[in-house]
């Protein structure tokens, strides 16, 4: 997801799921670290300007990485819903 948001002009929304995904590539999957990930996931993804908010697209429209980037941000939530990232 960061790399995608990276690659089409968002490098400020790629911040946070980068960051998330190196925590826990340092800490190791440990219990811990997995429940703190999985409820920092699950934060992003309520209220206004949240993961869900995000289309991407430039001044042609919609570009064709949004189907992508929708598919990680439901596997994503997936994962987190279930306890696994």
């Amino acid at each position: 997801m960061s790399a995608l948001l990276n690659e089409t002009g968002e490098p400020g929304l790629a911040r946070e799921p980068a960051g998330l995904a190196a925590a826990v590539r340092v800490s190791g999957p440990t219990q811990t670290s997995v429940r703190r990930s999985s409820g920092k996931i699950l934060r992003m993804y309520g209220g206004m300007g949240s993961l869900q908010d995000i289309v991407l697209q430039n001044a042609a429209g919609v570009l064709p990485e949004n189907a992508e980037f929708d598919r990680l941000r439901r596997a994503l939530f997936a994962l987190a819903r279930s306890g696994l990232c």
